[in-house]
Order: C-alpha cells, then sequence, then structure tokens
C-alpha cells in the first residue's frame, strides 16, 4: 500500500518543486521528478496488471455516500502502465520541447500542472467509490484544459480547449446523474456498491421498454442489446419464388 501513496505524492511533491526552481531550471526539474513519478506509476502497473499487486483502502468516510476507498486490480493496473507510459516519454522530452517557450509562457506553471494532471490521472484510476473519482475526474478535466490551453498567444487554441473541456463536461454530467440514481437504489457510493446495486436493478429501469430482455427474441443474447442500444428492426424475408415443374405445365 505504501507504494501507491507514494505513486499519489511524488507528483505533488513534484508540483511543487517546479513551483520553487527557477524559471530556466523547470524543464529540467520537469524530466527529472516527472520521470521518477511517471516510472513509480508505470512499474506499480504493471505489478498489478499481472496480478502481483491487489490493493484496497479507506481513507475516508461520508455520512450518507459510505466510504472513500482507492485500490488497484489487474485492470487499471493496465490503465495506470499506460499512463505512466506516457508521462514518462513526455516527461524525457519536455526539456526540449519547453525551451522554445522560456521568456514568452511561465515554465515553472506549466511543470506543476503536468505534475498535478499525473496525480489526478492516477486517482481517477485508482478510485473506488464515485466520489473520489468524480472529484478526480473534474481536477483531471480542468487541469488538461488548462494545459492544452498553454500556448493562449496562438490563435485558435483558447477556443479549442474550451471546446475539450464544454464536450468533456456534457458527457461528465450525463454519467454523473446515472451513476447518482444507481447509488441511491444502491445505498452507498462505492463501486462494489454499484455493481452489486446494479444486478438488483429491474429490467424496466435498466433498459428502455423497446430495448429491454424480456421485449427481445430469446435467441438474441442481452449482451448484443447493450451494444446496440435498442433492438434492430426484424427484417422479413422474401419467399423464395416457387417453380413449376414440366409435369404441371
Amino acid at each position: 500500500m505504501t507504494l501507491l501513496w507514494l505513486a499519489i505524492l511524488l507528483p505533488l511533491a513534484g508540483a511543487a518543486l517546479a513551483l520553487a526552481v527557477r524559471e530556466a531550471k523547470a524543464p529540467a526539474a520537469l524530466a527529472a521528478s516527472g520521470a521518477l513519478s511517471s516510472a513509480l506509476v508505470l512499474g506499480l502497473g504493471l505489478a498489478s496488471a499481472l496480478g502481483r499487486v491487489h490493493l484496497l483502502a479507506t481513507f475516508g468516510r461520508l455520512p450518507v455516500l459510505g466510504p472513500l476507498e482507492v485500490g488497484l486490480d489487474p485492470l487499471s493496473g493496465v490503465l495506470m502502465a499506460t499512463a505512466g507510459a506516457v508521462f514518462l516519454a513526455v516527461s524525457l522530452a519536455s526539456p526540449g520541447y519547453l525551451s522554445r517557450y522560456l521568456g514568452r509562457y511561465t515554465l515553472r506553471g506549466y511543470s506543476a500542472g503536468f505534475h498535478l494532471l499525473l496525480l489526478a490521472t492516477v486517482l481517477v484510476l485508482v478510485a473506488r467509490d464515485l466520489v473520489t473519482f468524480f472529484v478526480a475526474w473534474e481536477v483531471m478535466s480542468v487541469l488538461a484544459y488548462l494545459l492544452v490551453a498553454y500556448e493562449h498567444r496562438r490563435d485558435g487554441t483558447e477556443g479549442a480547449a474550451l471546446h475539450m473541456l464544454a464536450a468533456g463536461e456534457v458527457g461528465t454530467m450525463a454519467a454523473l446523474v446515472g451513476l447518482l440514481l444507481l447509488a441511491a437504489h444502491a445505498g452507498g457510493a462505492s463501486f462494489a456498491a454499484l455493481a452489486a446495486g446494479a444486478r438488483g436493478v429491474p429490467d424496466g429501469v435498466r433498459w428502455p421498454p423497446s430495448c429491454s430482455p424480456s421485449s427481445a427474441s430469446a435467441s438474441r443474447p442481452a449482451s448484443s442489446l447493450a451494444w446496440a442500444g435498442c433492438r434492430a428492426p426484424t427484417r422479413r424475408r422474401r419467399p423464395p419464388p416457387r417453380r413449376c415443374s414440366p409435369a404441371s405445365s
């Protein structure tokens, strides 16, 4: 469990270091601290993906929504390893990339935002409850917007970043409403409670009437409805043309 907390706290320390160094030293500091944090995330993700690390810890509790939890399993390990590899590559390439912006933009602000984005990404992947997940998701979305809009003096940059943020927030709010309804039904906001509660949701609530498994043919599996979203209309086959034998003509 210590490695997981270290993977969370190292990016926070990297953000503090980025704000403490001189502007000209910010790219080198980003490369060093970012690579260290990303390598730890990558290694921890690989260990979890291979089944060698399986963690679950509670760090708080809310009166109505229940415990606040973080954890690791093989699936989140794969995602963590992927994120760690991407952030590691960006960290190593940052000195050459950021040197062109010296004197034009704040390099310390970019470096701090990069570390905080890594922290938020890790929290999204290890969250095991609805509250932790969406708080980390919103922080990640805002930080991604700020980093995309980093070159704000360039035409179109701010508009593109704003469009990205707006499109993401529409989907986030829709998912939040659905998951809050499920949490109210399940009696808790942990992912384990949501999974257990989803199994008890009636078909009429889980599926639209025209798309419910009960309205589908018995030969069509319910999983195909989940992918299609609704039952496709049945095509009627035309009967084959009748052929007359020579004797009947």
